[in-house]
């Protein structure tokens, strides 16, 4: 990406936002604001997507940068950006050939786990044993989910390279009665 492309972006989403004191400034406070706003987007997306952003490697940085060159984030909230980068890049890493196949689903399964985890919990644990008659009640929490990899079998170490096995997936996302994902 060219850094006159990154910053015509750049001075789009700061008049987006409202905060002109940077543009007017000039270009090393624009440099700084530019380096600021990356390292923001990029440590966002670090802690949201470990996995895949460790999978993705010295291309996140540039992705992100396109990303925030071409639509940034549409929200106030730190934690709304990974969602919003997955939705931007997921159309291009399925027409990326050198990009694993699978990085869609383990960025999907990732921000699946942050969403139940985040969830309000609203449903009383059962306190009898569930029957065939018994009726079912989810928790708030629960999410249903279809992956064309087995994402949810891979080791939580980012660190960690091993590709999941190419098959029709589906999870009920759930806390159980610990908390635990």
């Amino acid at each position: 990406m060219q850094p006159e492309a990154f910053e015509r972006g750049l001075v789009d989403m700061i008049r987006q936002r409202g905060d002109l004191r940077c543009v007017e400034a000039g270009p090393p406070t624009l440099s700084i604001y530019r380096t600021l706003v990356l390292g923001r987007f990029e440590s966002a997306i670090e802690a949201s997507l470990p996995r895949t952003a460790a999978r993705l490697g010295a291309r996140l940085r540039e992705q992100v940068a396109t990303f925030v060159a071409e639509r940034a984030s549409r929200s106030h909230y730190v934690r709304d950006i990974a969602a919003e980068f997955l939705g931007w890049a997921a159309p291009r890493w399925r027409a990326d050939l050198s990009t694993p196949r699978y990085l869609v689903d383990l960025a999907s399964y990732e921000l699946l786990q942050i969403d139940v985890c985040a969830a309000e919990d609203d449903a009383p644990h059962p306190s009898a044993p569930i029957g065939l008659e018994s009726i079912l009640l989810f928790r708030r929490g629960a999410r249903a989910a279809a992956y064309g990899f087995a994402v949810h079998r891979l080791a939580d170490d980012a660190d960690d390279r091993i590709a999941p096995r190419a098959e029709h997936v589906r999870l009920l996302a759930y806390r159980d009665d610990a908390d635990q994902f």
